[in-house]
């Protein structure tokens, strides 16, 4: 799939702060100064990996098998003392890479934003659902927590999927697109890739790819809901 990483993607996250708000995705957070959320396999992964922002609290979001996920929050912890921390995660998916993201330099006070990755790459089988919990907390005193995220992440193996794309041009059923391994070019030369369900919503980050069917969008997830996966990343060339 070409889940181009909106983990990425929050590089150039404070352009578009004041329309952070599609999963949670992660939507986002207010004054994102860049940086790049760690993922495992470098550069190649960064354009796949999924971001979830606060728009997705009680939600549940997929992600496929091996792939990445980001859950990024607002974090203003400097000029509050509040910041996230995760209360309960399963187990079996382990605990998340932690970085965080300043806020705009420019505007004292600013917050930034707290990112969590977790990576579905593991000898368990991790295939199912899997709770994570975030509080809003001060690391003293008593005061309870200022805010809770919550989310169920649905990790789907593709391997079984239906497979599409190639010579036939077979397609997927309704409300799934066809995900492509980052090799396959978008099917090119007969290679052919797996259906996965369209995403339900998507971030609010403008954060330009071009999609298979030739196709501008303003993420890959806005791309993989109107049924395309990502070609490269940046506008079409036209």
């Amino acid at each position: 799939m070409r889940f181009v990483s909106l983990v990425s993607m929050f590089a150039m996250a404070s352009l578009s702060v004041a329309a952070i708000a599609c999963s949670g995705s992660s939507a986002d957070e207010p004054g994102a100064g860049g940086g790049e959320a760690a993922t495992d396999d470098g550069a190649a992964e960064e354009v796949k990996a999924a971001v979830i922002d606060e728009s997705s609290n009680g939600k549940t979001i997929s992600v496929p098998l091996g792939k990445s996920f980001t859950i990024a929050l607002s974090d203003n912890s400097a000029s509050s003392g509040y910041r996230w921390r995760v209360k309960s995660v399963d187990r079996t998916i382990g605990q998340p890479k932690e970085s965080y993201v300043a806020g705009d330099s420019h505007r004292p006070g600013a917050p930034g934003i707290a990112k969590f990755t977790w990576s579905t790459k593991s000898p368990l089988n991790l295939v199912g659902s899997h709770q994570i919990t975030l509080e809003k907390s001060r690391s003293f005193g008593n005061s309870p927590p200022a805010a809770t995220f919550k989310v169920t992440i649905q990790i789907k193996d593709l391997v079984s999927a239906k497979t599409c794309g190639g010579l036939a041009g077979q397609m997927c059923p309704a409300g799934s697109y066809c995900n492509f391994p980052a090799t396959a070019g978008c099917g090119f030369a007969d290679q052919t890739g797996k259906c996965d369900d369209k995403p339900e919503i998507c971030p609010a980050v403008i954060i330009p790819v071009c999609g298979c069917n030739g196709k501008t969008y303003n993420n890959s997830c806005e791309a993989n809901r109107a049924g395309a996966d990502v070609h490269t990343a940046g506008a079409c060339a036209h």
